[in-house]
């Protein structure tokens, strides 16, 4: 079973149109043309630094993938694929990393994921407590993994134009980010959710909000996808 983070697009792509200053943020970034003027993305040092930036990536899920090895024993995983989106061309305010459903192909092993820039940016720049939720991102995504058969299910009321369908998927998503969270909740890591009863009190609350607002408009906010309450309650 082989783990590999790629950079993409990456910057020696001969057909992207990349500019230097996309990378400025990333610390060792060298400014200066290379030593046959092809240009700052192809000096040596950042030549290296992409390297780097790769290994530490697939280091990170190696290690997350060992520390939830005993529940993999019955699936079959030839390929772990993740995406580094350096550039931010693809990355949300918000989000550190997702698991790509639609490319990955279980029935051959193979699964891709991404590392988004403010992920990325944090590893770089050393900003990852042991105890933060950075920290247990690839153990998040690899149990998203686990969950491909009701994640795949789920999509399809995802692009669904009725709402009651959406309703389902808004139902379904605690289930599929509570899930994903179970390894870091298991580490005592939370403190704005403290008991059973106070999730189910919050859950209570925003589940009415949200069929105030089918009863009223017959349409399903869509704020309601952007909360963070999925992963706490």
């Amino acid at each position: 079973m082989d783990i590999n983070a790629y950079i993409a697009p990456h910057p020696c792509d001969e057909d992207g149109d990349i500019e230097p200053d996309w990378f400025s943020w990333i610390p060792g970034f060298n400014q200066d043309d290379d030593a046959d003027g092809a240009g700052a993305l192809f000096n040596d040092d950042n030549l290296s630094l992409y390297d780097t930036i790769e290994l530490e990536v697939t280091e990170r899920v190696k290690s997350a993938f060992q520390n939830l090895i005993p529940l993999f024993k019955d699936y079959y995983i030839k390929n772990i694929y993740v995406r580094l989106d350096i550039a931010g061309l693809t990355s949300g305010n918000h989000s550190l990393a997702g698991y790509n459903y639609a490319y990955s192909k279980p029935h051959c092993g193979i699964y891709q994921f991404t590392a988004d820039q403010v992920l990325l940016h944090r590893y770089l720049h050393n900003r990852v407590a042991e105890s933060s939720k950075e920290n247990f991102t690839w153990e998040h995504e690899l149990l998203h993994l686990l969950d491909y058969r009701l994640i795949e299910k789920a999509s399809v009321y995802k692009n669904s134009e009725d709402v009651s369908d959406l309703y389902k998927y808004f139902l379904l998503k605690f289930r599929e980010e509570g899930l994903a969270e179970l390894y870091y909740l298991l580490h005592a890591n939370y403190s704005d959710v403290a008991s059973v009863e106070q999730a189910r009190e919050q859950f209570l609350v925003q589940l009415s909000t949200v069929k105030q607002c089918l009863a009223e408009q017959d349409c399903l906010p869509t704020a309601i996808f952007e909360s963070y309450s999925y992963y706490e309650l």
